[in-house]
């Protein structure tokens, strides 16, 4: 069974005001009552800037899966993210996925663009997480973010 990612969500919403303060100029924001490109569901939980560019942050996690490419995409990521993702990305944002394994207590962090390929084709041996960790403390997460930004790459 797929866990929904809600922890996981609420961990990043409790280290935001740390995030914001973090003084690499990254900035968090809830989406969770905005829908920046219409229809009925979200593109992402939180959105924001870092480095100038605006970015989407989608939560996943699961109760039964080490790593995400275990998951079957289609089943982890609606149709709504994933087209978020991709015009967030080809708009010239980023756009980050953070997976974190309940069981393994295992936080991955994966470029939007792995993710938009493996949606679309299926997993690869490329698609790699560009940054990865085995706790979920407050520290640990906003250290992940601050490092993980300057990664990313359309």
């Amino acid at each position: 069974m797929a866990s929904n990612g809600k922890n996981l969500e609420k961990k990043i919403t409790e280290i935001k005001a740390q995030f914001m303060k973090s003084g690499n100029n990254l900035y968090l924001i809830d989406q969770s009552a905005t829908n920046i490109y219409g229809g009925d569901t979200k593109q992402a939980d939180f959105g924001g800037v870092a480095k100038g560019r605006a970015f989407l942050l989608e939560c996943k996690s699961s109760d039964k899966y080490r790593t995400f490419k275990e998951c079957r995409p289609k089943d982890y990521i609606k149709s709504a993210q994933y087209a978020g993702a991709k015009i967030q990305m080809r708009a010239g944002g980023y756009s980050l996925f953070v997976f974190y394994s309940e069981i393994f207590k295992i936080t991955e962090y994966w470029c939007g663009s792995d993710i938009c390929d493996a949606y679309k084709n299926g997993w690869k041996e490329y698609h790699t997480p560009i940054h990865t960790h085995s706790r979920l403390g407050n520290k640990t997460v906003l250290e992940a973010l601050d490092l993980v930004f300057p990664l990313l790459s359309n």
